[in-house]
């Protein structure tokens, strides 16, 4: 088939919207290399600039249904020392952090994130700060702590996406 130059123009600007889209969702889920094999795109990207460390600190934001005892509990369940947590609990805190503090700092290993406000001290451009972080540069891996369709963090999730990260190679257990 062939296509006059207008509705080639058309398809054009369509498919690459499409494909952006897909390369930040990819990107989100730590798959951009899967999706560029995919589309037979020559890449140059060699490896992403994060590099998991045994020892890295896993920083978990947002207002919590469970407290700090329950989250070392499970961090202790799935094999993760308690000297690797680091958790900003509570609305009013996870609003005041300053997540550009954590950008480009090969201390931590993963963000966990639930419940924050859409506008904090490190959002810039993007309409949330969860948006912000997870399409800029220099922040390890982030995962979104979600129960029922929204933004919560429960025993359940957090155990899950701990299992998650270390499946997936991004955060090792203590030996």
């Amino acid at each position: 088939m062939y296509l006059n130059s207008k509705d080639l123009n058309a398809i054009i600007s369509e498919v690459s919207d499409f494909i952006r889209l897909k390369l930040i969702f990819m990107n989100r889920i730590g798959e951009v290399d899967k999706f560029l094999e995919q589309i037979e795109y020559p890449s140059k990207i060699n490896k992403p600039k994060y590099n998991a460390k045994k020892t890295s600190k896993i920083l978990i934001v947002g207002e919590s249904e469970i407290n700090e005892n329950v989250i070392r509990a499970i961090f202790k369940d799935v094999g993760i020392s308690r000297d690797r947590i680091e958790t900003v609990l509570g609305y009013e805190k996870a609003n005041k952090y300053d997540f550009i503090n954590i950008q480009w700092n090969d201390k931590y290993g993963a963000i966990l994130l639930g419940p924050i406000a859409h506008c904090t001290t490190s959002k810039a451009n993007a309409s949330s700060t969860i948006s912000e972080i997870e399409n800029c540069e220099g922040y390890p891996p982030i995962r979104r702590l979600i129960s029922n369709k929204v933004l919560k963090i429960t025993k359940s999730n957090l155990k899950t996406t701990l299992n998650l990260l270390i499946e997936e190679g991004i955060v090792f257990q203590n030996m």
